[in-house]
């Protein structure tokens, strides 16, 4: 697999945003290996982990463990 470094825009948050919301965990887990913070607010005060639960995927597999371990450190 070729290695890719994804540049830290408002696109790849707000593509980590509906990846979560909708549940696609492997784009969530893809983007946040190469440098995605899922913990990054929005204007609002969202964060990715937020959209998850909203889209109903709180337990979304690559964005729940992060968070859980990210806030666990704090």
């Amino acid at each position: 697999m070729a290695s890719y470094t994804v540049p830290l825009t408002t696109s790849v948050f707000i593509t980590l945003c509906n990846a979560a919301k909708y549940g696609f965990d492997e784009i969530c887990e893809v983007l946040m290996e190469h440098g995605a913070d899922p913990l990054i607010e929005d204007d609002s005060g969202r964060s990715a982990f937020d959209f998850a639960e909203a889209g109903g995927h709180e337990l979304c597999y690559a964005v729940s463990p992060w968070f859980a371990l990210r806030t666990a450190d704090a």
